[in-house]
């Protein structure tokens, strides 16, 4: 509810960075709760932070470093151009004919051919997974279901980034 003090209760930029990974990421919704005054208006501190907020996550994720869309299968490898610093994936499962269906996945990657190793691993996809990691120069990343309900998996989206860029 709103409060005469709210602006003393603002949370941080990083504060709703964080809310995000932990919701979004993890195939779940954001509420921010922007409560109105009795103006019936969300109080200015509060839109200048949602504001900043939402340039930090378009800076984030809106121009992914490669991507690949509509793929099926047990394994989806994108390939990079050249060997390129990323340290964030987003995964995205076809959800809408058959529901969520992956139950544990491992996310790959390799500088060269044969070269691959662990970046990250899962027990859950839905419409958005967001996986962060350190920071690795590759060229190829490689998702590779391990455990689903059903095979073949289909996958809506898969892109990488660099967020510390």
């Amino acid at each position: 509810y709103w409060t005469a003090d709210g602006e003393a209760i603002l949370y941080s930029l990083d504060d709703l960075v964080s809310m995000y990974y932990r919701s979004v990421g993890r195939n779940a919704n954001l509420l921010l709760n922007a409560n109105p005054g009795p103006d019936g208006l969300v109080p200015d501190a509060d839109m200048r932070r949602y504001e900043a907020f939402g340039r930090e996550i378009r800076r984030r994720f809106q121009s992914p470093i490669a991507e690949t869309e509509n793929q099926t299968g047990d394994i989806v490898t994108l390939t990079l151009e050249k060997p390129t610093r990323i340290n964030q994936v987003v995964i995205m499962e076809d959800i809408a004919s058959t529901g969520e269906q992956i139950l544990e996945y491992r996310l790959e990657g390799a500088r060269g051919e044969d070269d691959w190793q662990v970046l990250c691993e899962g027990q859950s996809i839905g419409h958005k997974r967001i996986q962060q990691f350190d920071s690795k120069e590759l060229t190829n990343v490689r998702l590779r279901i391990l455990k689903a309900k059903a095979s073949p998996c289909a996958i809506r989206h898969l892109s990488v980034y660099d967020c510390d860029g």
